[in-house]
């Protein structure tokens, strides 16, 4: 009677360790399954195929609710299909995780910044900071932020530019001095990152430092001889200065690395009309602009056949 009590077990054991491995095989399978799933849904939105990829990804997240990254791409796919709400309902889901705090943090500060609530996306741009101190892209990411969100009142920095006033006449100014120290830091901690030289030069242009700016177009020129806004940059700011052959130069770089910017076009095409009294040349850039897609104002184009 024991032997057969111990060969009963051992059977129902045998059962156990088979369907144990079966269901770790299909698991194995599902996981891998859906990896490919998420992999695809990745593409599509490399392709801003956002439609077709939120489908995927919701499949995914109905068949593994913890599938955490799933929620990351479909958050963003959310947003740009503007879907707001179901956006910040999976940053914030996210955002009581971990590992995906950081990431959940910065991607609806740029949520935020999107639908122009700027004072949240500083704060989570900070709270990113808070948790990394070395994280440059969250101070850059702040910076620019702080260019584009009016602060009410006056302006304490009088050495600053001016306050200005908006259509109801109340006063406002940006801090434009705490995003220059935001863009300080991030290139101390990544001075090789080619992107925050450009927008710090921009700034520098703005608070009318135009010797400064200069620098940090050179700079990222240096560091990424065929960046394309490091060139339409510095031309412009040459045509400014009224250095006319090196902003020409840059403005024919610019071309030559992406020949598709009808921007370009019509920035050359005021320094030949305005500068190098060269009208023929002005108006084969505005016609090239107008074929691009951008609509080119008539009194540009009066002396033009």
């Amino acid at each position: 009677m024991p032997s057969q009590m111990l060969q009963r077990w051992r059977n129902i054991m045998t059962k156990l360790s088979t369907i144990f491995q079966l269901l770790t095989l299909f698991f194995i399978i599902s996981c891998s399954a859906q990896q490919n799933s998420y992999e695809k849904a990745k593409k599509l939105v490399k392709q801003n195929d956002f439609k077709d990829a939120l489908e995927i990804l919701n499949n995914i997240i109905s068949q593994n609710p913890k599938f955490d990254s799933a929620y990351l791409k479909r958050a963003y796919c959310f947003m740009e299909l503007g879907n707001i709400q179901s956006s910040l309902n999976d940053y914030n889901h996210l955002i009581t995780i971990p590992s995906f705090k950081i990431a959940a943090l910065d991607g609806r500060a740029a949520l935020y910044y999107k639908i122009m609530q700027y004072q949240k996306a500083i704060d989570d741009f900070t709270e990113i900071i808070n948790l990394d101190k070395n994280n440059y892209h969250a101070y850059y990411n702040r910076g620019i932020v702080k260019t584009e969100f009016k602060i009410y009142g006056t302006n304490p920095d009088t050495n600053s530019l001016t306050t200005s006033f908006d259509e109801s006449g109340k006063s406002f100014y940006y801090d434009y001095n705490g995003a220059l120290e935001d863009y300080n830091k991030a290139i101390d901690l990544n001075p090789s990152y080619v992107d925050t030289y450009v927008i710090r030069g921009k700034l520098f242009i703005q608070l009318q430092k135009n010797a400064k700016a200069l620098s940090d177009f050179n700079q990222a020129i240096h560091l990424d001889t065929s960046y394309f806004d490091a060139y339409l940059e510095r031309a412009v700011l040459y045509k400014d200065m009224n250095d006319t052959n090196k902003s020409l130069a840059d403005f024919d770089k610019a071309i030559e690395i992406n020949p598709k910017d009808p921007f370009t076009y019509i920035n050359r095409a005021y320094l030949k009309r305005d500068l190098l009294h060269d009208k023929d040349g002005a108006c084969k850039d505005f016609n090239k602009a107008e074929e691009l897609g951008l609509n080119i104002n008539a009194d540009d184009k009066k002396d033009c056949n």
